[in-house]
């Protein structure tokens, strides 16, 4: 169970930050004065990227940057605890994976909706995009303490991308998974966190929420 556990989070984890970061690059302006605008030191493509070394392509933000399908592993933990993941991007769809000992769990995110479920499972859960856009709005005006998911999320090890080959992942579901929308269950989780963290005693602390503020 704790393996299960560890796997949905991991993938969930993934999917908040690349989410967060895609919000991030469609309010960062690419053109200026009317003409593209690259940075200093930075490749322009994929093959510019390749030919100074796979070691340059060093974040999955690298990969997603690039607009090309690209496949990224990396892991993140120790021991028990440790996650060996995949992340296969392509435009605003991605498809990850999370190994925790013998669990893998999937999530997938079309555009729109995000669904995780876990390999020989008959049941998924699903978010979509409005849901998680509700909750960052939720987190962002609770005083609660936050966790920098995102922050964790760049302290990966060993992160190794490349281009994707044509076959490498399906990014069709699963049709023998049902999935169930999870939105509703979650914002009241954070209303009822939100209404006891006054109850506490002096000292306690509320489990910190995701950080979802772009």
């Amino acid at each position: 169970m704790i393996k299960i556990i560890g796997g949905v989070l991991a993938v969930l984890l993934v999917g908040v930050a690349l989410w967060a970061w895609q919000g991030k690059q469609a309010d960062t302006p690419l053109i200026s004065s009317g003409e593209n605008k690259q940075a200093a030191g930075t490749p322009s493509t994929t093959t510019d990227l390749m030919e100074q070394g796979k070691q340059a392509i060093s974040s999955i933000r690298d990969a997603m940057q690039l607009g090309t399908k690209m496949e990224c592993r990396f892991s993140s933990g120790e021991g028990e605890a440790a996650v060996t993941s995949t992340v296969y991007v392509d435009g605003q769809r991605f498809f990850t994976t999370a190994t925790v000992g013998n669990v893998k769990t999937n999530a997938l995110f079309d555009g729109e909706t995000q669904y995780v479920w876990t390999e020989g499972s008959a049941q998924g859960m699903k978010l979509t995009k409005a849901c998680l856009e509700s909750m960052k709005t939720q987190a962002t005006n609770s005083n609660t303490n936050t966790r920098d998911y995102q922050k964790e999320f760049d302290m990966a090890k060993n992160v190794q991308c490349e281009p994707m080959s044509s076959d490498s992942v399906s990014f069709a579901l699963p049709e023998t998974v049902t999935f169930t929308d999870q939105c509703a269950m979650m914002q009241e989780s954070l209303k009822m966190m939100e209404q006891m963290k006054d109850k506490l005693p002096a000292g306690v602390e509320m489990p910190a929420l995701p950080s979802l503020a772009q």
